[in-house]
């Protein structure tokens, strides 16, 4: 297993890196790490955590088809370090999250590896009516990718029975990331599901 999840990026710099690095390593799985909390707000704009990053929208504003490439809307695409004009993707989240998850399944169907989305993020929040809207967004738009695979880490958490004291270390100051032992307990959820779904052949 190969991590290559990095602080702060959404979902648009991580179809990025997929398709001008990741490919190279030839996974067998692609798992997409999606925290329904922020990654749909983060896609929307080109500055996050006072950086500036790209902006992508759907080709030529039209409505995603398969095997598009998704077109920057700041060009030339910032720089690290480089500090640009803000702008705001003004469409409904769904024109943009369908292009960059069906871009991501493309990519990974193209090398030959199941595309998984791991949702989670309602978890610490379940009564936000946005991050609800968001998760099940992007459930249904997975759903529609062929051979697409999509787990609800919220869910296994209550199905467990699991309290936010299992996932995080309520010893320091925190912001709802997992700690160690959080994160085993994904990593076990995750490996059940591949097991069951048969993804490792």
């Amino acid at each position: 297993m190969i991590n290559t999840g990095v602080s702060g990026w959404s979902t648009d710099q991580q179809y990025l890196f997929l398709r001008e690095e990741g490919l190279r390593y030839e996974p067998d799985i692609v798992l997409l790490a999606f925290c329904s909390a922020n990654d749909v707000k983060g896609s929307l704009t080109a500055r996050l955590y006072s950086l500036s990053k790209p902006l992508l929208r759907e080709p030529l504003g039209r409505a995603y088809s398969p095997g598009a490439r998704l077109e920057f809307v700041n060009i030339p695409p910032p720089k690290p370090g480089e500090t640009m004009k803000h702008m705001e993707f003004t469409g409904e989240s769904r024109d943009i999250m369908t292009p960059l998850l069906g871009g991501m399944h493309d990519l990974a169907s193209q090398a030959g590896a199941v595309f998984m989305v791991a949702s989670f993020g309602r978890f610490l929040n379940p009564t936000n009516p946005e991050i609800k809207a968001w998760t099940e967004e992007t459930r249904t738009i997975v759903s529609g990718l062929p051979g697409a695979l999509f787990l609800d880490v919220d869910f296994e958490f209550w199905d467990r029975g699991l309290a936010e004291e299992d996932l995080v270390d309520e010893s320091i100051d925190h912001d709802g990331h997992w700690d160690a032992g959080g994160h085993q307990l994904v990593a076990e959820i995750l490996l059940e599901f591949l097991e069951a779904e048969g993804a490792f052949k």
